[in-house]
């Protein structure tokens, strides 16, 4: 029998991408996505997608099958607001949105065995007794929660993305190592990196003079002069032998990870030299660096959508590498194919078909 998925907020769909890739046969029972324009794009990446605007609009249409894998996302900002926001509403104590109120009913009524959660490192520090209380509600439901702080850099991919994710089981149907070490692996951000790119990607030589040197104790090799209040952070020039960071989401006015294309070096850092060029990193760079294959990228309704639009879905969604150590450890055994689906002896599950 299939395993029957249903994913909360997986923008670009990148569970379905890692449970292909592994070879589990598999089935996407429905998509959660609230506005119309990111369901239309889905549909672009994975046709023929059965799409709801959110969880209570999929509960009002029964579903025939059983949801074994259920995926989403804590989204930090949207989920508890210092201030009175018009998506957030008071429930037990604290401040909640009803994105959150929305899955815990969804848990309630359809009690999927394995939860796979994808969240700000905020959910470990100044969002942690949020995040303690979340969990307590999700071992009442009688899941067992695995907590993991995975960075990107640490496992393939030269980006530093942190973020914490939660695995829930329910009824121990399965058991989750400890960590991850076995998957960590170096890369190297020149190896994500196009050889040809075209001009319009590059900084115009006058605007380089706006841009001075860097310690070595910073990440990145070059930053403006004079740093805007509103964004420190905007034209950050890293060096393509070292890691890129958390890829931005473009917002304009610089709001891109910027790599120098030919090194000069002195004293073993990079150096303005009048032959110097720099540019930003393309679209298709961005979705490299977030490990989704190219096939998905290279569909013709994929390379339609604005090079904003691409960018911003590689901000936005989850590292394929990450998710792809996490289904390795649930659903997958090294003896015995992509085929099985790990269970205690004795307990009931599903089997290899």
């Amino acid at each position: 029998m299939p395993l029957n998925v249903f994913t909360y907020y997986d923008n670009i769909g990148v569970l379905p991408m890692v449970l292909k890739h592994l070879g589990i046969n598999f089935k996407v029972l429905g998509v959660s996505l609230t506005e119309e324009e990111d369901r239309k794009i889905y549909r672009a990446i994975h046709p023929k997608s059965s799409m709801y605007k959110d969880l209570k609009h999929q509960q009002k249409k029964r579903m025939s099958s059983d949801v074994h894998l259920f995926f989403y996302k804590w989204m930090t900002k949207d989920m508890y607001r210092e201030s009175i926001h018009k998506y957030t509403i008071y429930s037990r104590n604290y401040r909640r949105n009803r994105l959150l109120d929305s899955v815990e009913d969804y848990l309630q009524k359809r009690m999927p065995w394995f939860l796979i959660m994808e969240g700000s490192v905020q959910l470990l520090g100044k969002r942690k007794k949020n995040f303690d209380d979340w969990l307590d509600r999700l071992k009442k439901l009688g899941y067992t929660n695995y907590i993991y702080n995975l960075n990107t850099k640490d496992y393939g991919l030269p980006q530093s993305r942190g973020r914490i994710y939660c695995v829930s089981i329910l009824h121990d149907l399965a058991q989750m190592p400890s960590d991850f070490d076995k998957y960590k692996k170096d890369s190297k951000f020149i190896d994500f990196l196009d050889s040809k790119v075209d001009q319009k990607y590059y900084l115009p030589k006058e605007f380089m003079k706006r841009l001075q040197r860097v310690g070595e104790n910073k990440s990145y090799v070059f930053e403006l002069k004079h740093k805007t209040i509103e964004n420190p952070n905007i034209y950050r020039v890293y060096s393509k032998n070292g890691i890129a960071p958390t890829l931005p989401k473009p917002t304009g006015g610089g709001r891109y990870v910027y790599v120098v294309e030919n090194e000069y070096l002195r004293e073993g850092r990079p150096y303005l030299h009048k032959n110097t060029e720099i540019r930003k990193l393309t679209p298709w760079e961005y979705w490299r660096l977030m490990g989704i294959p190219k096939e998905y990228y290279d569909t013709k309704k994929v390379r339609k959508l604005s090079n904003n639009t691409l960018y911003t879905l590689a901000s936005e969604a989850t590292p394929f590498n990450i998710l792809e150590m996490i289904c390795k450890e649930l659903f997958t055994d090294d003896n015995q194919g992509y085929n099985y689906i790990k269970v205690k002896d004795g307990e009931n599950g599903i089997q290899e078909t």
